[in-house]
């Protein structure tokens, strides 16, 4: 079965390429659902999420974070859709994990709403209890507790610490918070 993005990665077709490294690509979409559509695929073909090594999910959540913020700051844009498409019933297209990033204005026409399904209780007790079950079954590691990370920056400030501080440059966040009705 052909790639359309393993042939974009190859160089086989033309692709608007915004950013590559070794491991990841971002291209603006060539059918674009809004103005600023950017793509961003591992380069090593995987057809869909659960096949893509927890490494590389990190790294494409890095650069998704870099792309948006890019977005934000290059064309102006109001917000961002980050948007995993995984498996054909969920719309997925192209047979290679992606992420979707989209920006967004104050409207813009595309819309992205969906009306909440209710569930009873009982419903809601026995979808819990399965999902339980199942991620106790395949959790054989433990996941990483975020508050590892929060020590390696408790770490790195008391490093810091006496050290003269410099004027740090605003940052991206404050600049958006402004930009905020």
């Amino acid at each position: 079965m052909s790639c359309e993005y393993c042939d974009m990665i190859a160089g086989k077709k033309e692709a608007a390429k915004l950013y590559e490294d070794d491991s990841v690509i971002a291209f603006l979409s060539p059918a674009p659902a809004t103005i600023g559509h950017i793509v961003i695929a591992p380069k090593k073909h995987v057809p869909i999420f659960e096949g893509v090594e927890d490494a590389i999910v990190e790294h494409v959540s890095k650069v998704a974070n870099k792309i948006s913020i890019a977005l934000f700051e290059a064309i102006k844009c109001e917000g961002t859709n980050l948007i995993i498409q995984n498996g054909m019933a969920a719309g997925q297209e192209a047979p290679h994990f992606s992420v979707n990033i989209l920006a967004r204005r104050s409207g813009d026409g595309f819309v992205f709403e969906w009306a909440p399904k209710p569930l009873n209780e009982e419903e809601m007790a026995a979808v819990e209890l399965q999902l339980k079950q199942e991620l106790e079954a395949k959790t054989t590691e433990k996941m990483p507790e975020p508050a590892a990370e929060e020590k390696k920056e408790e770490t790195a400030e008391k490093k810091d610490e006496g050290k003269e501080e410099k004027p740090e440059e605003e940052s991206y966040l404050v600049r958006q918070l402004k930009r905020m009705p």
